[in-house]
Formats: structure tokens, sequence, C-alpha cells
């Protein structure tokens, strides 16, 4: 029994020390393009200017990300340590839409995409941990461009 056990600790050291170095570099990745567009900026500052607003879409959007798999880790964490606590809350639908539109609005305006989201009743009032629906909705939109 001790055998399997330590054949199985390896395998979870291993596992976790993988997620690490994925995570890293998934980490580094957006994080360069914003270093990269923010050093553009500064070194063309007299550039043209919608290639300066594609620069600033570009951090935006690279920054959102990278805010994201942020919060996948944290979440993660909390989940393995037991210390996720959600908070559950009553909130408009129009409300969490407006939010989730504003954050894809830079994108949004200086792309040929558009974002629809139907709602039949833009009162109706849900009850969930509103930061995490957020994050979900986040993702999904991210995902989705």
């Amino acid at each position: 029994m001790q055998v399997q056990d330590i054949s199985m600790l390896r395998k979870l050291q291993q596992v976790r020390s993988d997620f690490v170095t994925n995570a890293s570099h998934e980490l580094r990745t957006p994080l360069t393009a914003i270093q990269g567009c923010a050093e553009t900026l500064l070194d063309k500052a007299n550039g043209k200017k919608k290639q300066r607003q594609q620069f600033i879409v570009r951090i935006y959007e690279q920054a959102i990300y990278l805010s994201g798999l942020i919060s996948d880790l944290l979440n993660l964490s909390k989940i393995e340590s037991g210390g996720l606590h959600l908070n559950f809350e009553n909130c408009k639908i129009a409300d969490l839409r407006g939010k989730i539109t504003n954050l894809f609005e830079p994108l949004f305006s200086e792309s040929k995409m558009t974002f629809e989201w139907r709602i039949l009743d833009n009162s109706t009032d849900i009850y969930v941990d509103q930061e995490l629906i957020i994050q979900v909705l986040v993702n999904l939109t991210d995902n989705s461009i």
C-alpha cells in the first residue's frame, strides 16, 4: 500500500510541476504582448492615431486575458485549500450584460465584431456570485473572439 501511495504522490507532484510550468508560460505570453505594445506606443508616440488605438486595444485585450488567468489560478488555489467562498446575491441580468459590454467595448468599437446578448426581460433578477459569473462570462466572450 505504501508503494502505491508514494507513486501516487510522485504523480501528483509531476502534475503540479507541469501545471506551474504551463501556467507560467500562459501568463508570460500576454504579459510579453502587453509590454511590447506599450513599448511601441512609447517609442512611436507621434505615430498614426489608428495604429496607436490598435496597440491600446491589444494591450487591453491581453490585460483582460492575463487577469482571467490569474483569477483562474487563484480560484484553483482556493478550491484546493477549501477557501473558495461564494458570495451569492440577487442581481439583474441587464447589469451583468452592461459590465461585460463595458469590458469589451474598446475591442468591439475598433473591430467589425458586434456583441449581442438577447435578454427576454431586462429586469430579471438572478441569484449568483456576481464576481464569478462575470469571470465566466468574460472567459466565454474572450474565447468566442
